[in-house]
Parts: C-alpha cells; structure tokens; sequence
C-alpha cells in the first residue's frame, strides 16, 4: 500500500505540537509493518528523518508549513 504523510506542520521551532507529531511518525515509520508500505513523507525539514530506511522523503516548500 501506498501511504503519504503530511509532516507540513515540521519546523525549525519544534514546540508540543511538533513534537507529538514527529514522535507520531516516527513510531509509524519504525513499526516492522511499515516495511511492506511504500512511504512518503512530505516535509519542509527532511534532516528529521535522514536516517530513516526505506522511506521516501520529499522536501516541500517552508512556504507550505501549516503554522505560517
């Protein structure tokens, strides 16, 4: 399956919300399940996921961040 995520909301301030939100992809994309899905995440800041495998990471715009 072919699952995006929309991580727009990712900054350089990483307040509450930014961090439950990373840590909510974070354990999504860690599950052994995650594995089998072809996933794509779209954010503004893709450093926060540089050491992930076998994920897409697709750089947006910082123009798209939902707190802007």
């Amino acid at each position: 399956m072919k699952i995006a995520i929309n991580a727009s909301i990712l900054d350089e301030k990483m307040d509450g919300v930014r961090v439950f939100t990373f840590n909510i992809i974070n354990s999504l994309i860690n599950l052994p399940e995650a594995k089998k899905h072809e996933i794509t995440i779209f954010t503004p800041c893709p450093e926060y996921f540089k050491k992930t495998k076998n994920i897409k990471i697709e750089k947006i715009s910082k123009l798209m961040i939902n707190s802007k």
